[in-house]
């Protein structure tokens, strides 16, 4: 592919009625992810344009359950350069969150073009890579060198197991995606199928209007409060200036996170006490172990309150049994009742079962609209190299991360693309794996070392070396 060789410069219309548009660079996706790559490569100098689905920045947010807040403190989720406003609580919520993405985009002056669902992706005859989109008016086409797919990595269609007995049971099966708020669900029997952060907020939210709900906890999990993780994240505020300017700092950071990693699980237990005769199995691996080990396919799961020490907390209502956990699979509904019936023999009835049961792979969400040559090579093991090229496919890049990782991986990201386009030497990487991960959250290729603290770590070691020597040899 020869597109790295055009220059950079302003969006050009390839047609007088603007229907199709070549750019240096497309970014599939107007998340935290989209934007902040985005917001990079123009300061780089390079020509992005944002493709959105959604009619405004934020919107996939907005549009999820209203208790909804993140998990994270605000200090440890900003994008680069631009802060919460300070009306902003300590544990924002989802329109929190919308509202701040939608003016992080303003505030960058970025190119979003909202509407924009692609339903093609792929390379044309020349290499240069064509996005056939649909803005609701017609067709249009964008051409560019590169390619950066920000679409999400946890999947869009919701992954609904197969229940025997659904269709005739006399009461109500709904996916999280559906659960709004807990209107309609007072007085209601409603058994959660599932133990992620949604399941979680949604148990208390139910439980704070008058429903009675239960869970079903299928499997041990990692389970951690918001304000011991916050240590996490102020570790990381601080620890990028101590990595840099205190020499051998790297020798303990993974004796620091070893520590972190099992205080997060002892001060549940000791705050909450042994919860395994109610159902609930803590997993044996420390947490954020855990979660590097699977590359952040299994996170751990904050039940504490809503707001941190403020809220309902899950692990209370259960220690109480205000919720009542059950351990085995569904076996069937029964036709013509409420009758849960599970694998272990015994039943109960429920008004609704509530799917917290996570999503299709996000490949099937790809496959959706890349085209059919570019997806086989992506579906080949080991392809998918976050923060670098796609190996065999010229211009293809991949962004993922959670919010308090993107603004570390995402400059490293836009300053590979864009020294691929402006043909000068790429950075390299210098730290990778487990280690990395606790700095740079599910991308542990994306972290990088600052030269400065390459070069204070060198003359200290050149300095205990001489110091060794000069006292081995007096």
């Amino acid at each position: 592919m020869q597109a790295d060789k055009r220059p950079s410069g302003p969006s050009r219309m390839r047609a007088a009625d603007r229907t199709s548009y070549d750019v240096d660079c497309l970014i599939v996706g107007g998340g935290h992810c989209g934007l902040s790559v985005a917001a990079a490569l123009k300061e780089r100098g390079i020509d992005t344009i944002i493709l959105e689905k959604n009619a405004a920045i934020g919107d996939q947010w907005r549009e999820r359950y209203e208790r909804l807040h993140l998990h994270h403190i605000t200090d440890a989720m900003h994008l680069p350069g631009v802060r919460y406003p300070k009306h902003v609580p300590r544990y924002p919520s989802r329109l929190d969150l919308a509202d701040y993405l939608a003016g992080y985009a303003q505030i960058h002056d970025l190119d979003v073009r909202r509407n924009h669902r692609v339903e093609r992706l792929g390379v044309d005859e020349g290499g240069m890579w064509r996005a056939v989109v649909d803005d609701g008016a017609g067709e249009r086409v964008f051409t560019a060198c590169h390619v950066v797919i920000a679409a999400g990595s946890t999947g869009v269609t919701p992954f609904i197991p197969a229940i025997e007995g659904r269709d005739e049971w006399d009461g109500e099966v709904r996916h999280s995606v559906e659960y709004t708020n807990a209107d309609g669900f007072d007085d209601e029997r409603v058994l959660i199928v599932g133990s992620g952060n949604s399941a979680v907020e949604i148990a208390c939210d139910l439980y704070d209007h008058g429903a009675k709900p239960a869970m079903l906890i299928r499997s041990p999990n990692s389970w951690i409060t918001r304000e011991a993780f916050a240590i996490y994240h102020r570790l990381l505020l601080i620890g990028g200036k101590i990595l840099t300017y205190v020499p051998f700092a790297w020798l303990f950071a993974p004796l620091v996170l070893l520590i972190l990693d099992r205080y997060l699980k002892h001060e549940v237990r000791q705050r909450y006490g042994d919860l395994r005769s109610k159902g609930v199995i803590p997993h044996a691996t420390p947490p954020m172990r855990r979660m590097a080990e699977t590359a952040a396919r299994k996170p751990p799961v904050y039940i504490d309150g809503t707001w941190g020490d403020v809220g309902t907390s899950v692990f209370d209502l259960i220690r109480e049994g205000e919720v009542v956990v059950y351990t085995s699979e569904i076996d069937r509904l029964v036709p013509a009742s409420n009758t849960v019936v599970f694998q272990d023999g015994s039943r109960t009835d429920f008004d609704f079962v509530l799917l917290c049961t996570g999503f299709e792979p996000i490949a099937k969400h790809y496959a959706t609209f890349i085209d059919r040559p570019v997806l086989a090579k992506l579906g080949r093991p080991g392809v998918f190299k976050i923060g670098d090229e796609i190996d065999g496919i010229p211009g293809l890049w991949l962004s993922l991360g959670g919010l308090s990782s993107t603004r570390f991986s995402q400059q490293v990201l836009a300053e590979r693309i864009a020294a691929k386009i402006q043909d000068r030497p790429a950075p390299r990487r210098i730290l990778s794996g487990a280690t990395a991960f606790f700095f740079a959250g599910i991308d542990p290729g994306a972290f990088q070392i600052k030269k400065r603290a390459i070069v204070i770590n060198a003359i200290a070691t050149i300095a205990l070396v001489g110091w060794l020597a000069a006292a081995l040899i007096g």
